[in-house]
């Protein structure tokens, strides 16, 4: 605010301001404050992307999206990796799951999520008819014992999933139906070929998930 009184004419100034309310909650100033700022500077394209995000935290899901369709036929690199990773979440609030499927790949070179460095194929729908699969967790655990609802999606076509996952977990996910938990602590050592890696929150996109038929969570907890 400081600096916007030394000068009003400041886009950058006007956007930091906007990004600070967006942080604190007050959207509705924010949204005031990136206006200001792209009508200082239209063609800021970090400016519009932090304009999109405060519009997605705000609950305006449709003008976030307008404004990334709009970001994404001019973005490139690393840029284009976290228009398209934004695109993702709207149209996941959206409810269009089958449009943001593909968009939400792009999440290993928008957030770092990393692959596993090994001379496998990543599963991307084929068919697992006689095919070893190999699930490997990924981010935090909550994202894991989320995505486990879809193991059972694959596990009854493939001949054999095996799942890569932190050793406090394995207690939880011995009701799933895999033939193995595996220690990512440890050299990963496989006997048996593997045919696919699939990174589980990828199991969303290729498995067919839309607003009609997301599973339920599974029963990881034995009777006892």
């Amino acid at each position: 605010q400081k600096s916007i009184s030394l000068s009003d004419e400041s886009a950058g100034a006007w956007n930091n301001l906007a990004c600070t309310l967006m942080e604190l909650d007050r959207y509705d100033e924010a949204i005031v404050a990136h206006e200001r700022s792209l009508s200082i500077d239209e063609n800021n394209a970090e400016h519009k992307l932090n304009f999109a995000i405060t519009l997605r935290k705000a609950k305006q899901f449709e003008r976030a999206l307008e404004h990334l369709n709009l970001l994404e036929l001019d973005s490139v690199g690393d840029a284009l990796a976290t228009v398209k990773w934004e695109k993702a979440l709207v149209l996941l609030h959206l409810g269009r799951y089958t449009e943001a499927w593909p968009y939400y790949e792009v999440r290993y070179e928008a957030n770092g999520i990393k692959r596993l460095n090994i001379d496998i194929p990543y599963w991307q729908g084929e068919d697992l008819a006689g095919k070893h699969i190999l699930i490997l967790e990924e981010q935090g655990f909550g994202d894991t014992i989320f995505a486990s609802r879809f193991i059972p999606l694959i596990s009854s076509n493939a001949r054999k999933v095996s799942f890569i996952c932190r050793k406090p977990l394995h207690r939880l996910f011995s009701q799933l139906p895999v033939a193995e938990l595996i220690d990512p602590a440890f050299e990963v050592r496989i006997n048996d070929k593997v045919d696919y890696i699939c990174n589980i929150m990828s199991l969303m996109s290729f498995t067919g998930i839309d607003g009609s038929n997301f599973p339920k969570p599974i029963n990881l907890f034995s009777p006892n």
